[in-house]
């Protein structure tokens, strides 16, 4: 899609704004698993973002993941698995119980 495209999406600014900055820190550094939590107060929000930051970190080869309730855990348990996972989107209830479950190691 590229970041041109990005920009014209509505409601993308505020994740640009702190989006760019954060894959801007990851770039050039060793994976070391998860590097960046970004917690929503809802699964559209989570989404939007993730959708967002997955757009851009694709350009540079850093993965986000969206994690948020209402769904099966196992798909998000995979994703969070994958290598160039480095950002984490959720909700704070999902989040949680997938650290309790040592699915999601935030010690980075």
């Amino acid at each position: 899609m590229g970041i041109e495209n990005l920009l014209t999406r509505r409601n993308s600014g505020k994740t640009l704004g702190f989006g760019i900055p954060a894959l801007a820190r990851l770039m050039g550094k060793e994976a070391k698993g998860i590097s960046v939590l970004i917690v929503a107060p809802t699964r559209e929000l989570a989404i939007q973002t993730h959708e967002t930051l997955s757009e851009l970190g694709k350009e540079v080869g850093i993965g986000s993941v969206a994690v948020f309730g209402g769904v099966g855990k196992e798909d998000q348990i995979k994703k969070l698995k994958k290598t160039k996972t480095r950002i984490v989107v959720g909700t704070p209830g999902r989040i949680l119980d997938l650290m309790e479950e040592g699915a999601c190691n935030l010690s980075g």
